[in-house]
This record gives structure tokens, sequence and C-alpha cells, in this order.
């Protein structure tokens, strides 16, 4: 089975290994972008859409944010690097599983967690949110669900 989109054909055989033949000029992180110079860029996108979504003061409410409590939520930590040349600071590691402990006392502590990921996230893969999540022995209260852009 062949699949083509403008950019990318997939060639799937029998046993659904795929291999995947890419034009040179397309950047691997934009596969899913419709355009090219995309200003701004997906990234770009994302952290002006988290910053209104989380500074919303109706999203703080559903989410029993007590007000007054932060002044304004922050997207990331603009310090750290996200390659092999990191300038990793003693809140963030990149092994996940350094962190479960922190996430196992948290969670005494009655915490209320919402976790968001998506299967496109370069960074942090679903695969790997998934297996955290597992890690910490958690029922989740309500099922993976997709959600899309533009319908």
């Amino acid at each position: 089975m062949i699949l083509k989109t403008p950019y990318v054909r997939v060639i799937l055989n029998a046993s659904m290994s795929a291999q995947t033949e890419l034009t040179s000029r397309i950047y691997w992180i934009h596969y899913i972008c419709d355009e090219t110079n995309m200003k701004p860029t997906c990234r770009e996108a994302a952290n002006i859409f988290i910053d209104a979504w989380a500074n919303n003061k109706d999203v703080q409410e559903a989410l029993n944010v007590r007000e007054g409590i932060i002044e304004k939520w922050e997207y990331t930590n603009t310090s750290i690097r996200y390659n092999l040349d990191k300038e990793d600071t003693i809140y963030y590691s990149y092994d996940v599983f350094s962190s479960i402990t922190d996430h196992q006392q948290l969670l005494t502590k009655s915490c209320q967690v919402l976790i968001i990921c998506g299967d496109h996230d370069m960074t942090f893969p679903c695969v790997g949110q998934q297996k955290w999540i597992s890690s910490l022995n958690l029922s989740i209260e309500s099922p993976w669900e997709p959600w899309f852009v533009r319908n």
C-alpha cells in the first residue's frame, strides 16, 4: 500500500514495516504542517496558545486553581537546552525515572494532575508519558481522547 501526502510518501510492505521517502527541504518536525515558511513556527504558535489557555481565568477556575496563587503561568523553563549540550538545572533531568519519586511524594499530598500529551511531541513522546503514568500505579479517571485542530 502506498500513502501519499504533499511532503511524505510512506511505503508499507506486508509486514507493515515502513520506509519513508522525504524531500530534503522538509525539516522532519514539520511533517504535520500544511504550509512552508510558517510564521509563527509550530513551536511558537504552541507557546502562544498555551500561554493564553493557562492564563485564562475560566480555565484556571475549571482546574480549581486558587485565585492569587500564581501571577502568571509560564510555559517552560527557557534556560533548558533540548540537545546534548543541555544546561540542566536542579529542577530538571533528562532521565524520566529520576522524577518518579518526586511525583509519588506529590501524589501523597492529594494533588490533582492534568496530563496533556501528543503523539507528535518531539521532546516527550506519548509512549514515554504512558510509561511514566503506568510507573506511578495511578488509575486513569478519564480515558485517552484525541483532540484535533481544524475539526
